[in-house]
């Protein structure tokens, strides 16, 4: 099962593909990978970026199905 989020992203490092998402609700933060970025169609994340995204069940807590906010979320 998958819970949907909010939240900045905090980094990404595009020579890495990866980085980290601080959720909204001030919970632990959430892994992101390029993958997520590819699915999406974003293009590429940005620190201070607000996004949406649900999060896998499990110890890996790792965001999926993300997608670009605006300010009405």
């Amino acid at each position: 099962m998958k819970s949907l989020r909010f939240g900045t992203v905090r980094c990404f490092n595009t020579r890495s593909g990866h980085g980290w998402i601080t959720p909204d609700d001030g919970s632990r933060e959430i892994s992101v990978q390029q993958t997520a970025v590819n699915d999406a169609g974003i293009g590429q994340l940005a620190a201070g970026q607000v996004v949406g995204f649900h999060v896998t069940d499990g110890h890996l807590r790792t965001a999926v199905d993300l997608w670009a906010t605006w300010s009405n979320r």
